[in-house]
């Protein structure tokens, strides 16, 4: 059983649902992108068009350029769309990859009755915690070692799977700095297209729509 949460009542009812199983909760750490993507070519095409009519019928935006350059005027600097993207990694486990696009923290280890190692997020089995979302919060302390740096994003779960042996609950949060995550064991931060390198096709499926497409 697959579910995206919508509301407090499709978490009641996540709720109910889950208490004849053990529950996982999950935590899926985001880093936005820091970097705006390259513009859709229809766009970029756009921009040169108008760029090249502004030359055309631009004499008086020359003049004024002229008279600042008189008076000793700095030109203006150029937008953030023409700087130079910094340098990039491709090391999965540096944040300083793919920066104009969403990363997601998962790791390898023992999964919650398993008890073989395989990519997850990090997560925790329920037991006396407040809520879910605290359970949550708690398997991703576990790995950060504090959660300074991490906003959790509402308190009711953004996705739900049913496996065989529990239920997870996803709880999204971001992750609001650019220092690098200092932990012993085995992580990756991937984008949403690159999850299918780490999970099956079930709890893919999942993440394809709880996870934004842009």
């Amino acid at each position: 059983m697959l579910g995206v949460a919508r509301g407090k009542s499709r978490y009641r009812l996540y709720s109910s649902v889950a208490a004849s199983k053990p529950i996982v909760a999950a935590a899926v750490l985001e880093r936005l992108p820091l970097y705006p993507r390259p513009p859709h070519p229809t766009v970029a095409s756009f921009r040169e068009l108008s760029k090249k009519w502004k030359q055309i019928i631009g004499e008086v935006d020359i003049l004024e350029q002229t008279l600042d350059d008189m008076k000793g005027r700095a030109a203006p600097a150029a937008s953030d769309q023409e700087k130079v993207a910094p340098v990039q990694s491709t090391d999965r486990k540096s944040l300083q990859r793919l920066l104009d696009q969403r990363l997601y923290l998962i790791v390898r280890g023992n999964s919650p009755y398993k008890g073989q190692k395989e990519w997850h997020f990090p997560e925790k089995k329920y037991v006396d915690e407040m809520n879910l979302r605290k359970c949550a919060e708690s398997a991703l302390e576990t790995f950060l070692g504090d959660l300074s740096d991490v906003y959790f994003a509402g308190k009711a779960p953004s996705g739900h799977l049913d496996c065989p042996e529990f239920q997870r609950f996803y709880y999204r949060s971001h992750f609001v700095a650019s220092k690098e995550v200092a932990a012993s064991k085995d992580y990756a931060w991937v984008s949403r297209d690159e999850l299918g390198e780490y999970f099956d096709e079930t709890q893919l499926e999942l993440l394809k729509r709880m996870l934004p497409n842009f």
